[in-house]
């Protein structure tokens, strides 16, 4: 049998000092990934004024503000066939300064399936009934969400992305 070690008042104090300082630090950074701030990049004038903004004011120790692009453009089109699996399918398009668009085969993303737009910037993915998220992501450029789907059998959904390019350097 081992001996019975008992704890001095100072080692229960410093132990419980960790274990504050630790829920502390878990607590914090919780509350600092929730509290960064969402701003919707809706245009490229709008890009061009919060690069500006930035580059005046970033300094490394500042709270990084998420941006995010255009929401994308979802319409629901006739349901034929309700037997049948859904699918959710669509474009993806960069927004050049001069308001021209160009296909591009950015990163699709559905729930947790990843796909990619081909060189036309298309995409199509058969999902099944449910509740889906959809964004869209590439490098260089503002990610853009669609507001959350409702799916049932037979629905074809059309979830077009126009997005915007990212301004903020790479840290």
């Amino acid at each position: 049998m081992h001996p019975q070690r008992f704890h001095t008042n100072d080692e229960t104090m410093m132990a419980r000092s960790f274990t504050v300082a630790g829920l502390l630090l878990f607590v914090g950074s919780i509350i600092g990934c929730r509290s960064q701030q969402t701003v919707q990049v809706l245009n490229y004038a709008q890009v061009k004024q919060l690069e500006g903004e930035y580059n005046r004011s970033h300094a490394p120790q500042m709270k990084r503000t998420n941006w995010v692009g255009p929401p994308a453009t979802v319409t629901r089109l006739r349901q034929t066939k309700p037997t049948q699996d859904a699918i959710i399918l669509g474009i993806v398009n960069a927004i050049e300064h001069d308001g021209r668009l160009t296909p591009l085969p950015a990163t699709v993303s559905i729930d947790k399936t990843v796909l990619f737009a081909d060189s036309t910037g298309s995409y199509s993915q058969v999902v099944p009934s449910g509740r889906h998220k959809v964004w869209v992501s590439w490098v260089g450029f503002l990610r853009s969400f669609a507001p959350p789907l409702q799916v049932k059998s037979g629905d074809s959904i059309r979830v077009d992305f126009y997005i915007l390019p990212e301004f903020l350097p790479l840290e």
